[in-house]
């Protein structure tokens, strides 16, 4: 799914999101509309959408729609698995980070790369 493909999907018309004058990203469009639209997903969804039960998902989105990996990875999937959390979505790590596996367990945890990645799982058939 291309960004204009992902725009469509999410309604992709107007602005939620107004930045103040003095933001650092005020002049600059493609943020801008990057940001809309990861609001116009989350005022889109809607109850009984296939988002997985028992499910944590974590990560940063980069302007560009790359998820990010964020700090404390394997502590965060721990604390989830305490949590009764049984699958977990989160930011590709390098592959010397997922070499062992008994980190995770027993999560099951899927890896992605993009946003895009992550609202193809959501409209994946239940």
């Amino acid at each position: 799914m291309d960004f204009h493909s992902l725009t469509r999907h999410a309604g992709g018309a107007g602005h939620l999101v107004e930045l103040a004058p003095d933001h650092p990203g005020f002049q600059d469009e493609v943020y801008r509309r990057r940001r809309n639209l990861i609001a116009h997903i989350a005022v889109d969804y809607q109850t009984g959408d296939p988002v997985p039960a028992n499910t944590v998902v974590f990560g940063e989105i980069g302007l560009s729609g790359e998820v990010r990996q964020v700090s404390q990875i394997d502590a965060r999937l721990k604390e989830a698995a305490k949590l009764g959390f049984t699958h977990a979505i989160i930011p590709r790590r390098k592959r010397s980070e997922t070499d062992d596996d008994s980190r995770t367990a027993p999560l099951a945890v899927r890896e992605i790369g993009q946003l895009t990645d992550l609202v193809a799982l959501f409209d994946a058939p239940a």
